[in-house]
Protein backbone atom coordinates (compact mmCIF):
# COMPACT_ATOMS: atom_id res chain seq x y z
CA UNK A 1 0.00 0.00 0.00
CA UNK A 2 1.20 3.46 -1.12
CA UNK A 3 1.95 6.26 1.44
CA UNK A 4 -0.73 8.23 -0.19
CA UNK A 5 -3.33 5.48 0.01
CA UNK A 6 -2.61 5.33 3.35
CA UNK A 7 -2.85 8.75 4.35
CA UNK A 8 -6.19 8.53 2.45
CA UNK A 9 -7.13 5.97 4.68
CA UNK A 10 -6.40 7.56 8.18
CA UNK A 11 -8.15 10.63 7.07
CA UNK A 12 -11.19 8.90 6.21
CA UNK A 13 -11.01 7.35 10.03
CA UNK A 14 -10.28 10.84 11.51
CA UNK A 15 -13.31 12.28 9.79
CA UNK A 16 -15.57 8.88 10.74
CA UNK A 17 -14.25 9.09 14.14
CA UNK A 18 -14.54 13.54 14.72
CA UNK A 19 -16.36 13.75 17.99
CA UNK A 20 -16.28 10.26 19.35
CA UNK A 21 -16.14 10.79 22.36
CA UNK A 22 -16.53 14.51 22.77
CA UNK A 23 -18.62 15.78 25.96
CA UNK A 24 -22.44 16.43 24.80
CA UNK A 25 -23.48 19.63 24.16
CA UNK A 26 -24.74 22.17 26.80
CA UNK A 27 -28.67 22.22 27.43
CA UNK A 28 -29.04 26.07 27.04
CA UNK A 29 -31.90 27.13 29.16
CA UNK A 30 -33.18 30.65 29.91
CA UNK A 31 -34.42 31.62 32.76
CA UNK A 32 -35.64 35.22 34.33
CA UNK A 33 -34.94 35.40 37.96
CA UNK A 34 -37.34 37.34 39.26
CA UNK A 35 -40.09 35.18 40.54
CA UNK A 36 -39.40 33.51 43.40
CA UNK A 37 -39.83 30.57 44.49
CA UNK A 38 -39.22 29.42 40.82
CA UNK A 39 -36.16 31.45 39.90
CA UNK A 40 -34.03 34.00 42.08
CA UNK A 41 -30.98 35.20 43.47
CA UNK A 42 -30.52 34.39 46.79
CA UNK A 43 -30.34 38.29 49.02
CA UNK A 44 -27.82 36.96 50.76
CA UNK A 45 -25.46 35.29 48.34
CA UNK A 46 -26.55 36.61 45.05
CA UNK A 47 -27.19 32.63 44.58
CA UNK A 48 -29.69 31.93 41.53
CA UNK A 49 -32.23 29.50 43.03
CA UNK A 50 -35.17 28.11 42.62
CA UNK A 51 -38.21 24.97 41.49
CA UNK A 52 -37.25 25.83 37.68
CA UNK A 53 -33.37 25.70 38.46
CA UNK A 54 -33.46 22.95 40.12
CA UNK A 55 -35.41 21.14 37.33
CA UNK A 56 -33.74 22.04 34.99
CA UNK A 57 -30.53 21.08 36.64
CA UNK A 58 -32.27 17.73 36.88
CA UNK A 59 -33.71 17.30 33.60
CA UNK A 60 -30.22 17.96 31.99
CA UNK A 61 -28.45 15.50 34.22
CA UNK A 62 -31.25 13.07 33.14
CA UNK A 63 -30.27 13.72 29.65
CA UNK A 64 -27.24 13.07 29.90
CA UNK A 65 -25.90 16.61 29.30
CA UNK A 66 -24.34 19.34 30.84
CA UNK A 67 -26.76 22.88 31.78
CA UNK A 68 -25.83 26.13 30.85
CA UNK A 69 -28.26 29.10 31.99
CA UNK A 70 -28.71 32.33 30.65
CA UNK A 71 -30.82 35.01 32.34
CA UNK A 72 -32.93 37.42 30.39
CA UNK A 73 -36.02 39.33 30.92
CA UNK A 74 -39.49 37.61 29.87
CA UNK A 75 -39.72 39.40 26.16
CA UNK A 76 -35.60 38.66 25.37
CA UNK A 77 -36.33 34.85 26.48
CA UNK A 78 -39.40 34.91 23.56
CA UNK A 79 -37.06 36.13 21.11
CA UNK A 80 -33.54 34.06 22.04
CA UNK A 81 -35.45 30.96 22.17
CA UNK A 82 -36.90 31.53 18.56
CA UNK A 83 -33.39 32.36 17.37
CA UNK A 84 -31.77 29.50 18.80
CA UNK A 85 -29.87 31.44 21.29
CA UNK A 86 -31.04 29.20 23.96
CA UNK A 87 -32.73 25.56 23.44
CA UNK A 88 -35.78 25.52 25.67
CA UNK A 89 -37.13 28.39 28.42
CA UNK A 90 -37.83 27.09 32.01
CA UNK A 91 -39.23 29.99 33.78
CA UNK A 92 -42.78 30.20 35.27
CA UNK A 93 -44.26 30.33 31.65
CA UNK A 94 -47.47 29.90 30.90
CA UNK A 95 -49.19 27.51 28.41
CA UNK A 96 -51.34 29.47 26.28
CA UNK A 97 -53.62 28.83 23.05
CA UNK A 98 -51.89 32.11 22.11
CA UNK A 99 -48.46 31.58 22.65
CA UNK A 100 -48.75 27.71 20.54
CA UNK A 101 -48.23 28.88 17.72
CA UNK A 102 -45.00 29.95 18.04
CA UNK A 103 -43.52 27.38 20.81
CA UNK A 104 -44.12 24.01 21.91
CA UNK A 105 -44.82 23.42 25.18
CA UNK A 106 -44.59 20.30 27.99
CA UNK A 107 -46.44 20.45 31.05
CA UNK A 108 -44.75 20.70 34.22
CA UNK A 109 -46.95 22.68 36.53
CA UNK A 110 -50.22 23.56 38.08
CA UNK A 111 -50.94 27.25 38.07
CA UNK A 112 -53.51 29.68 37.91
CA UNK A 113 -54.16 34.09 38.56
CA UNK A 114 -53.72 34.61 42.07
CA UNK A 115 -55.10 37.81 42.96
CA UNK A 116 -53.48 39.56 46.31
CA UNK A 117 -54.60 42.33 47.95
CA UNK A 118 -53.16 44.15 51.30
CA UNK A 119 -53.52 42.87 54.67
CA UNK A 120 -55.25 45.68 55.82
CA UNK A 121 -57.75 45.55 52.59
CA UNK A 122 -61.43 45.44 53.76
CA UNK A 123 -62.15 43.56 50.24
CA UNK A 124 -64.33 40.18 50.92
CA UNK A 125 -66.61 40.17 47.78
CA UNK A 126 -65.08 40.04 44.15
CA UNK A 127 -67.49 42.58 43.37
CA UNK A 128 -65.80 45.00 45.90
CA UNK A 129 -62.26 45.07 42.96
CA UNK A 130 -64.91 46.70 40.76
CA UNK A 131 -63.70 49.79 39.56
CA UNK A 132 -60.25 49.57 41.16
CA UNK A 133 -57.02 49.01 40.29
CA UNK A 134 -54.32 45.65 39.86
CA UNK A 135 -51.15 45.18 39.16
CA UNK A 136 -49.86 42.68 37.15
CA UNK A 137 -46.72 41.75 35.11
CA UNK A 138 -46.23 42.62 31.19
CA UNK A 139 -45.32 39.96 29.03
CA UNK A 140 -47.47 37.49 31.17
CA UNK A 141 -51.05 36.78 30.21
CA UNK A 142 -52.46 38.18 33.64
CA UNK A 143 -53.78 41.37 32.16
CA UNK A 144 -56.25 39.45 29.21
CA UNK A 145 -57.39 37.09 32.48
CA UNK A 146 -57.85 40.46 34.46
CA UNK A 147 -59.79 41.68 31.63
CA UNK A 148 -61.95 38.16 31.10
CA UNK A 149 -62.69 38.29 34.94
CA UNK A 150 -63.76 42.20 35.09
CA UNK A 151 -66.12 41.53 32.16
CA UNK A 152 -67.75 38.06 34.07
CA UNK A 153 -67.90 40.03 37.53
CA UNK A 154 -68.02 43.51 36.88
CA UNK A 155 -69.57 44.40 33.80
CA UNK A 156 -72.49 41.31 34.28
CA UNK A 157 -73.26 43.49 37.57
CA UNK A 158 -73.69 47.25 35.59
CA UNK A 159 -70.04 48.09 38.02
CA UNK A 160 -67.01 49.68 36.59
CA UNK A 161 -64.04 47.17 34.96
CA UNK A 162 -60.70 47.27 37.30
CA UNK A 163 -58.30 49.05 35.66
CA UNK A 164 -54.76 46.83 34.65
CA UNK A 165 -51.51 48.34 35.82
CA UNK A 166 -48.27 46.89 33.55
CA UNK A 167 -45.51 46.36 35.35
CA UNK A 168 -41.55 45.42 34.60
CA UNK A 169 -41.97 42.13 36.32
CA UNK A 170 -43.92 40.36 39.27
CA UNK A 171 -41.92 42.01 42.18
CA UNK A 172 -42.54 45.80 40.48
CA UNK A 173 -46.36 44.72 40.86
CA UNK A 174 -46.41 43.39 44.73
CA UNK A 175 -44.37 46.49 44.84
CA UNK A 176 -47.55 48.90 43.23
CA UNK A 177 -49.14 47.12 46.22
CA UNK A 178 -47.16 47.45 48.90
CA UNK A 179 -47.30 51.37 48.38
CA UNK A 180 -50.88 51.55 47.77
CA UNK A 181 -50.72 52.58 44.29
CA UNK A 182 -52.90 49.77 43.41
CA UNK A 183 -56.03 47.67 45.57
CA UNK A 184 -54.34 44.16 44.38
CA UNK A 185 -51.98 42.72 42.63
CA UNK A 186 -52.02 39.72 40.45
CA UNK A 187 -49.80 36.70 40.93
CA UNK A 188 -49.07 32.97 39.69
CA UNK A 189 -50.74 30.73 42.23
CA UNK A 190 -47.47 28.92 43.14
CA UNK A 191 -45.43 31.81 44.42
CA UNK A 192 -48.08 32.81 46.46
CA UNK A 193 -47.48 30.78 49.24
CA UNK A 194 -43.72 31.66 49.29
CA UNK A 195 -44.53 35.40 49.53
CA UNK A 196 -46.89 35.32 52.41
CA UNK A 197 -44.54 33.10 54.11
CA UNK A 198 -41.97 36.08 54.05
CA UNK A 199 -44.37 39.13 53.90
CA UNK A 200 -45.71 39.15 57.34
CA UNK A 201 -49.41 39.82 56.91
CA UNK A 202 -48.27 42.42 54.33
CA UNK A 203 -50.27 40.45 51.68
CA UNK A 204 -53.14 38.18 51.90
CA UNK A 205 -55.02 36.29 48.93
CA UNK A 206 -58.24 37.39 47.62
CA UNK A 207 -60.70 34.47 46.87
CA UNK A 208 -59.66 31.32 44.98
CA UNK A 209 -57.42 31.96 41.68
CA UNK A 210 -59.17 33.46 38.90
CA UNK A 211 -57.83 31.09 36.23
CA UNK A 212 -55.92 27.72 35.90
CA UNK A 213 -53.03 27.36 33.86
CA UNK A 214 -50.29 25.10 33.61
CA UNK A 215 -46.34 26.30 33.71
CA UNK A 216 -44.08 24.79 30.86
CA UNK A 217 -41.17 23.69 29.16
CA UNK A 218 -41.29 25.97 25.81
CA UNK A 219 -38.83 25.33 22.93
CA UNK A 220 -39.74 26.15 19.00
CA UNK A 221 -41.74 24.18 17.43
CA UNK A 222 -38.84 22.80 14.95
CA UNK A 223 -36.75 21.99 17.91
CA UNK A 224 -34.78 18.14 17.39
CA UNK A 225 -35.29 18.37 21.47
CA UNK A 226 -38.93 17.72 21.98
CA UNK A 227 -39.16 14.03 22.08
CA UNK A 228 -36.23 13.50 24.14
CA UNK A 229 -37.23 15.88 26.97
CA UNK A 230 -40.91 14.83 27.40
CA UNK A 231 -39.10 11.33 27.67
CA UNK A 232 -36.71 12.04 29.56
CA UNK A 233 -39.26 14.48 31.66
CA UNK A 234 -42.08 10.81 32.26
CA UNK A 235 -38.57 8.88 33.50
CA UNK A 236 -38.30 12.17 36.44
CA UNK A 237 -41.89 11.07 37.26
CA UNK A 238 -41.34 7.48 37.17
CA UNK A 239 -38.34 7.16 39.39
CA UNK A 240 -39.51 10.62 41.96
CA UNK A 241 -37.26 13.32 41.41
CA UNK A 242 -39.66 15.52 40.28
CA UNK A 243 -42.03 14.41 43.02
CA UNK A 244 -38.71 15.25 45.06
CA UNK A 245 -38.43 18.80 44.02
CA UNK A 246 -41.79 19.27 44.15
CA UNK A 247 -41.36 18.43 48.35
CA UNK A 248 -38.24 20.75 48.62
CA UNK A 249 -40.10 23.53 47.35
CA UNK A 250 -43.43 22.56 48.84
CA UNK A 251 -45.05 23.01 45.39
CA UNK A 252 -46.79 19.42 46.35
CA UNK A 253 -50.28 20.79 45.18
CA UNK A 254 -49.03 21.94 42.04
CA UNK A 255 -48.16 18.70 40.55
CA UNK A 256 -48.75 17.64 36.43
CA UNK A 257 -49.14 14.14 38.10
CA UNK A 258 -52.90 13.10 37.96
CA UNK A 259 -54.41 12.34 41.17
Amino acid sequence: MSVLAAGGIMLSLSAMTAGYGAPPAPLVVGINPVYPPMEFHAPETGELQGFDVDFAYALGRQMGRPVEIREASFPQLMVDVGSGRIDIIISGLNDTPGRRGVLRFIDYLQSGAQLLVSGSSPFTRDTDLCGGTVSAARGTDFARILQAWSARVCTAAHLPDITVVGTENSAMARLELREGRVQAAVQGEETVGYFLDNAHSLFRRFLPPISHACLAIAMRHDSALFDNIRADFEQMKKDGKYQSLLRKWHLEANTVIPS
